[in-house]
């Protein structure tokens, strides 16, 4: 999945080279109706616009991509492994989660053709995939090699949902077709499955694996298991950006 989504950012960023304008702003997500009954963890992320001209400066299309993190804490435990019946041994884990929601929509938008400032309409439709993602890292070699600090890594949860929606900003000319650019817009989602940051906080991992084959050097994902039940819902989300358009 993760080579999927790598495939699709690298096609849009190489495409961009032929964009009109393009933007990168921060981005707050707001959950809204089933989705804020779910969860009411905001998710903070950046997000990439590029635009293309369609004819005119008026009407413009294009896409965007944008990451945001609705939730990530991290956890000390002490895992205790025993084999076959000697003295359990003590494993010192630090468990990292992170809720993250990653979109992409293509962009119809209506542009005025004004100077100083310039107020803009816009309809969006595309995907976003919502993940959980756990890595479980050695606490005894924190200042090691990311190879050898982390055991495991994990996706615990992911759903693609479908997303369209509309909104609009204004684009202030700050001079050398350079805008600063104030966004907001309204998606709609279709039902996923998902954690929240408050279900993650307090996870127990447990060993489920065979003690005696168990290799701390060479841990299996599968030998870990993590007790939680996902919550589901629609997924409308608030977005509200500020950020920095260029025209070119």
């Amino acid at each position: 999945m993760k080579k999927i989504l790598f495939i699709i950012c690298s096609g849009l960023l190489a495409f961009s080279g032929f964009a009109q304008q393009a933007g990168l702003g921060i981005v707050v997500g707001i959950p809204r109706n089933e989705f804020r009954l779910a969860t009411e963890a905001e998710g903070y992320g950046l997000n990439l616009t590029v635009m293309f001209p369609a004819g005119s400066e008026v009407i413009n299309f294009g896409g965007n991509i944008n990451y945001m993190i609705y939730g990530l804490n991290a956890q000390n435990k002490d895992l205790f492994v025993g084999i076959n019946g000697l003295p359990s041994f003590n494993i010192p884990l630090r468990v990292i989660n992170t809720n993250s929601i990653f979109g992409m929509h293509a962009i119809m938008r209506i542009t005025a053709p004004t100077e100083n400032v310039r107020p803009y309409f816009e309809g969006l439709f595309g995907f976003r995939y919502i993940s959980t993602t756990t890595r479980i890292e050695d606490r005894q070699d924190f200042w090691g090699d990311e190879e050898d600090v982390v055991l495991v890594r994990r996706t615990n949860l992911d759903d693609f949902v479908l997303s369209f929606g509309g909104g609009g900003g204004l684009q202030f000319n700050i001079g050398d077709d350079s805008y600063l650019d104030f966004r907001a817009y309204y998606l709609l989602g279709s039902k996923a499955k998902f954690y929240d940051g408050s279900d993650t906080k307090h996870w127990e991992i447990d060993f489920s694996g065979d003690p005696s084959t168990f290799d701390i050097n060479n841990p299996n994902a599968d030998e870990f298991s993590f007790g939680a039940t996902p919550r589901k819902s629609t997924t409308d989300m608030l977005m509200v950006q500020i950020g920095a358009t260029f025209k070119f």
